[in-house]
């Protein structure tokens, strides 16, 4: 290959990767303003589906919060080695003739994008599941056809203009330099602008307020008279424990844990649109508006959720109080057939999961709209969300707008990707003072953490600070409610050195927790939580 070559395919590649980041900004201008799934979900979709599910797991423990950012910027650095390479190819094919006497060099490179449009919705959209032009897209083929249209058409005109054929069309390469330079600048400038607004979007704002969200007390909204009773009676919390670094009892909404499928934000539901499905197995097919779900006889309670993912020791666990419907009363509404296998859930977001119709009909099993006193954050679910009692959070499905009941066994979102079916949450407890690895004084130190049990509640908490050859009784303070985690404290004469705590909880039925480490993956971790302090 001659200099000349190589220079042109260098060059092809840089103006191709350009190319890709204006397409890749029209994507994602066109996702926040309009809602139209990226080439990037739809590869995330894919990836998670694709990837063994013993390497998911291994790469969801050790990255956690991580992993979206890292995926996010992993897909625009594949985007540009992919446009880069396209780049080389038009360069390498039509694109290194001598265009002198082609006054149609941009019309080239946007037919060379229409191509690649053409392409992508007959071969690579297919293979990523969603139909050719997009036809199994819920939120509509035409608006993702129309939006990868702009968006080749743009990876055409970009590579055209950023082409390195300065001498071909007789200008000088100092001309054509500054003209590259500049357009790559602007490019540059924009990608960055749109890829900044997706991160702000994705990764800071899922526990946000909905915006102008119907509030409950609004006139001809009002709960009030058709408010029957709590799920369980609702205690009066206890006094609580002044422990720095203990959890809380209720955790706030801005700190309750947040996790979803979704690659960028969350969705951001209109709830004056919105409206409740509940069809398949029933005698008569009923929708509710969310003015209408708010008139239906509510239920108040505490639960706790914690994430399928949640490692030991982690934080993927946090307890509210909610207001919602029995699920028992809506499928009532609806006459629930008895030869009903599965209930299923179905959000905004195309996620979807399953319980048994028995699980669905437990009366704390509910379709909640408030979280602490006011309306679900928009991460959270927001108008409304399932909570099915002893379930892990993927069965606890948000932005749910369709409720199907079904004579077969259907597996959801996760449960394809190599998850559990059952989802029931293992018995569990964590440290949380003091740290793993701190430094503390000598004498009396006070252990605490939470523990929980799921519906099942929890009856005792043993430490051993002898790793594992005693155990001692911690002090329980009085749960929220059967459904809620336990706070425990314990207190510890220690003595100088290196000392090691462990911690197990018994739950309501009598059985102790598993204490044998297992990754969170096909079915939520199990094992002792385990901190190593130094005592000075």
């Amino acid at each position: 290959m001659g200099r000349g070559q190589e220079r042109g395919l260098r060059s092809g590649f840089v103006a191709g990767a350009v190319a890709s980041l204006g397409m890749a900004a029209i994507q994602v201008i066109g996702r926040f303003s309009f809602g139209v799934p990226t080439f990037f979900d739809l590869s995330e979709n894919w990836i998670t589906q694709a990837i063994p599910t013993s390497v998911f797991a291994f790469l969801l423990d050790r990255l956690q919060f991580s992993a979206k950012p890292l995926l996010f910027v992993g897909l625009i650095l594949v985007q540009i080695v992919v446009g880069g390479g396209l780049g080389m190819l038009w360069r390498a094919g039509v694109g290194s003739r001598d265009t002198a006497n082609r006054p149609f060099l941009l019309l080239g490179t946007v037919s060379y994008g229409v191509l690649l449009w053409v392409l992508t919705e007959i071969i690579v959209l297919p293979i990523l599941g969603q139909g050719a032009f997009g036809s199994r897209v819920s939120t509509g083929p035409a608006a993702l056809t129309l939006l990868l249209f702009v968006a080749y058409l743009i990876y055409g005109l970009i590579l055209g203009v950023n082409f390195d054929a300065g001498r071909a069309l007789g200008r000088t390469e100092a001309v054509d330099a500054g003209r590259r330079r500049l357009l790559t600048s602007v490019v540059g400038a924009g990608a960055v602008a749109a890829f900044g607004d997706a991160l702000v979007h994705a990764f800071g704002a899922s526990d946000s307020t909905p915006a102008n969200p119907t509030s409950v007390d609004s006139p001809g909204l009002m709960v009030g008279p058709t408010l029957v009773a709590a799920i369980y009676p609702l205690p009066s919390p206890s006094e609580p424990w002044s422990i720095p670094g203990l959890s809380p009892e209720i955790t706030p909404a801005k700190d309750f844990y947040l996790v979803s499928k979704n690659l960028f934000s969350d969705p951001h539901v209109d709830a004056q649109t919105w409206s409740l499905r509940i069809d398949g197995l029933v005698t008569r097919p009923v929708q509710f508006s969310y003015a209408e779900l708010l008139q239906l006889p509510a239920v108040e309670f505490y639960q706790t959720l914690e994430c399928i993912s949640n490692p030991i020791g982690g934080d993927l666990i946090s307890t509210a109080w909610w207001r919602g419907v029995r699920l028992k009363d809506l499928l009532s509404l609806a006459g629930a057939n008895p030869k009903t296998v599965k209930v299923v859930f179905h959000a905004v977001d195309d996620y979807a999961d399953s319980v048994p119709l028995a699980a669905a009909l437990d009366p704390a099993a509910a379709l909640v709209y408030q979280m602490n006193r006011a309306p679900l954050p928009v991460g959270h679910g927001y108008p409304a969300r399932v909570l099915v009692p002893g379930r892990y959070g993927i069965k606890n499905v948000k932005w749910v707008n369709h409720i199907e009941l079904v004579a077969e066994d259907f597996k959801g979102y996760w449960q394809q990707r190599g998850w559990t079916d059952d989802g029931r949450i293992h018995t569990m407890s964590r440290l949380d003072v003091p740290k793993d690895h701190s430094i503390v004084n000598a004498g009396r130190i006070r252990v605490a953490g939470i523990s929980f049990g799921g519906n099942r509640g929890i009856s005792r908490v043993q430490v051993s600070v002898d790793e594992g050859k005693s155990w001692q009784d911690a002090r329980l303070k009085p749960a929220l409610g059967p459904l809620t985690w336990r706070l425990w404290q314990y207190d510890w004469q220690a003595p100088k050195g290196n000392g090691s705590i462990f911690v197990q909880a018994t739950d309501g039925a009598g059985h102790a927790q598993w204490p044998l480490p297992q990754d969170t993956v096909p079915d939520g971790a199990t094992g002792q939580d385990v901190h190593v302090i130094t005592i000075k």
